[in-house]
This record gives C-alpha cells, sequence and structure tokens, in this order.
C-alpha cells in the first residue's frame, strides 16, 4: 500500500491529476489529491461540484483502490 501513498503524495506535490480506479464496480476518478493519511488508510481527493470548487472532497480508503495512475495534467 506504500507504493500507492507514495504515488499519491508526489501527485500531489506535484499538482498532478491522477487516475483511481476502484475496486468493486471498477470507478475511474480523474482528479487532484487533496490529502493522505497513511495512518487512518484514505486518501481524500478532490470532487468539485462546480467549476472551480476545490474545497470539496471525497474520502476513500487505500485498501478500496485497484490502481492508480499519476497523470501529467496540472490540477487547478
Amino acid at each position: 500500500m506504500g507504493f500507492v501513498a507514495d504515488d499519491l503524495r508526489y501527485a500531489q506535490t506535484a499538482g498532478v491529476c491522477v487516475e483511481v480506479v476502484l475496486l468493486g464496480g471498477g470507478e475511474a476518478l480523474l482528479t487532484g489529491v487533496h490529502q493522505v493519511d497513511e495512518e487512518a488508510g484514505f486518501v481524500s481527493l478532490h470532487a468539485p461540484q462546480v467549476f472551480g470548487d476545490d474545497t470539496t472532497t471525497r474520502k476513500i480508503g487505500l485498501d478500496l483502490i485497484a490502481s492508480i495512475t499519476v497523470t501529467d495534467v496540472a490540477w487547478g
């Protein structure tokens, strides 16, 4: 799980989007990383409701992530 958290932290620091695919239904999210808390086992991803909204987030358990791809698309 450490490599997932490392990739998420890198994307957050670099200000780029990640594509996260979740276990179960295979839901794919393309968004920016708001916060990574490896101790608590979650990541908070941006989930904007309207253009320019960077305060709304979605909390996801790190154990629910099937795959992650760090993109070169700037977030924000």
